[in-house]
């Protein structure tokens, strides 16, 4: 099983892929010095999501965490010098829910934004974080119940299913409880997505009128491209 990142006292000198304003790697230096200049990497951000039942599973982040302790969100990671951005995202996705995924299938890459942020608290205190988030969805068929997934600890104490709507309303109305992003765009294309999602692969609710026609009704399949082009990322 992958590890998650743990506690950050133990990745303060975890190397990572420093990038240029257009996303290049130009260098290589411990996580103490990406923040200290406010440097950008690359981070992963992966939403387990059920279509069919339009609700994502968010996980509580561990107290012990320096940022955002406490707070729901998503399965996240640094991702380590020299890997893969889909790897870290299937890494992430096991380490932190013991979940499983295939690339380009139930996984994928829905979009990139840039998110930085100062950090007020906690050991990285006033530094900041230039997070280059790759941002994943985990598609899932049917909900797996919470009490099976198993967490790291280190990383999430708790998970809970939210709507959609409880969702958007928590991003869109900043609540405290949930890890806002910094920057609106990632909270608008998240969103976005994920109705998308329920429209393609959601609960099929046909109209009087298309049982009344059903000899005239074209069947399209439920298995569509999201039209999202997920090329691992190396970083340069």
């Amino acid at each position: 099983r992958a590890q998650s990142e743990g506690t950050d006292e133990t990745h303060l000198g975890q190397e990572l892929d420093v990038l240029d304003a257009e996303g290049n790697m130009i260098m290589q230096r411990p996580r103490s010095d990406v923040h200290r200049g406010g440097l950008w990497h690359r981070v992963v951000n992966v939403w387990v999501f059920c279509p069919d039942t339009a609700r994502a599973l968010v996980g509580q982040r561990s107290l012990n965490k320096s940022v955002d302790a406490g707070r729901w969100t998503c399965a996240c990671r640094r991702i380590p010098r020299g890997e893969l951005s889909m790897t870290s995202a299937l890494q992430c996705l096991d380490a932190e829910f013991s979940m499983k995924a295939t690339a380009d299938q139930d996984l994928t890459l829905a979009f990139t934004v840039k998110c930085p942020r100062a950090i007020n608290h906690g050991m990285f205190a006033g530094q900041v974080d230039g997070a280059w988030v790759d941002v994943y969805i985990k598609r899932l068929d049917a909900e797996i119940a919470v009490e099976k997934v198993h967490l790291d600890l280190n990383a999430k104490s708790a998970v809970q299913y939210v709507t959609l709507e409880e969702l958007d309303n928590a991003l869109k109305e900043r609540n405290e409880a949930y890890v806002i992003p910094t920057n609106e765009e990632y909270t608008k294309k998240l969103l976005s997505h994920l109705r998308r999602l329920v429209e393609i692969y959601g609960p099929q609710k046909p109209s009087r009128e298309d049982n009344d026609n059903q000899g005239d009704a074209v069947v399209i399949p439920r298995v569509q491209r999201l039209g999202v082009s997920c090329s691992a990322w190396r970083g340069g």
